[in-house]
């Protein structure tokens, strides 16, 4: 078992921090992950866009810090692309981050930010979104990239204390448009 948080203002738990370029994440086999972000950072993911996050098994339980997605992006970035085709994996939005996606953008029509592709094709995924944020998608004022959901179970929620209507695609005030495919899959929004 990992567990991993990072208390540092914009550092991901596991994936890259500012400076940081290019940051893989592969996690597989039967790893048990548990990873909390730090302000404004992904559990999972990187403040950097070219960033890519594959996981192929194991347990993984993701906390985005505040206003980050739980696997993906950061507050004020855009978001890496996530693949997921086995394990199982439970994704937590800070306040309005996306549970697998983007964290928020900003409130203006030119601080708005793109969620990279995601791609689930096996596994058990648990996504659940901040307020005015989607459970896989965008966070809030995001726009949502390609949504490929092609395998395993996927359950995407979002919190509902605040108004909130997009528990898969874009955050409150997107602006985008997205694509969502879905495949024989179950999928529970």
């Amino acid at each position: 078992t990992v567990g991993l948080s990072n208390p540092a203002k914009h550092g991901a738990a596991i994936g890259g921090g500012y400076g940081a370029t290019n940051t893989t994440v592969n996690i597989g086999g039967t790893a048990i992950v548990e990873a909390s972000g730090g302000e404004n950072a992904p559990g999972i993911g990187s403040i950097d866009p070219a960033c890519s996050v594959t996981i192929t098994g194991g347990t993984v339980e993701a906390w985005g810090g505040e206003q980050a997605a739980g696997i993906g992006g950061a507050y004020l970035r855009d978001s890496c692309p996530v693949t997921i085709a086995g394990g199982t994996v439970t994704a937590y939005g800070g306040n309005t981050g996306a549970g697998i996606g983007s964290g928020c953008g900003g409130n203006s029509t030119t601080d708005r930010y793109t969620t990279g592709n995601i791609k689930i094709s096996g596994g058990t995924v648990t996504a659940n979104g901040g307020y005015f944020a989607a459970g896989i998608g965008g966070g809030e004022y995001n726009t949502a990239g390609e949504i490929l959901i092609s395998g395993g179970t996927v359950i995407a929620t979002r919190d509902t204390s605040k108004d909130n209507d997009s528990t898969i695609q874009g955050g409150r005030f997107d602006i985008g448009d997205g694509f969502i495919f879905i495949n024989n899959t179950p999928v529970y929004a």
